[in-house]
């Protein structure tokens, strides 16, 4: 059961639909390994009760269990580049905004960086 906090009440529908997508899909990739939820909550060095919170998306088990169990499964390697600033399409289109607004300017771009 989900531990309700003021933050938590906060979250809206996506990023809790989010949260339990993320649990389903560590659960589906704990199955296809053969593992039960003991042996990876014992591994990761929770009790069976704290997975399950995971595996369902409870918003208020902590990111470093989540990485645990996505290291202990061998998915961790690359879930930090989820928000690497090059893939933030959002700051990008909020740039050009800007640029359109008369905000910000345009950044110049020397000879070196085009390649035709």
């Amino acid at each position: 059961m989900e531990k309700r906090t003021a933050w938590t009440r906060l979250l809206s529908v996506e990023a809790r639909e989010e949260l339990r997508r993320l649990g389903g899909h560590l659960r589906v990739a704990r199955e296809r390994r053969g593992l039960s939820a003991a042996e990876l909550a014992r591994r990761a060095g929770v009790d069976r009760r704290t997975l399950a919170r995971l595996e369902a998306g409870d918003p208020t088990v902590s990111v470093g269990l989540l990485l645990q169990a996505l290291d202990l499964l061998n998915l961790a390697r690359g879930f930090a580049e989820v928000v690497a600033p090059e893939h933030d399409v959002e700051a990008a289109l909020e740039a050009v905004r800007q640029i359109r607004r008369g905000k910000r300017r345009a950044p110049s771009i020397g000879d070196d960086e085009v390649d035709f």
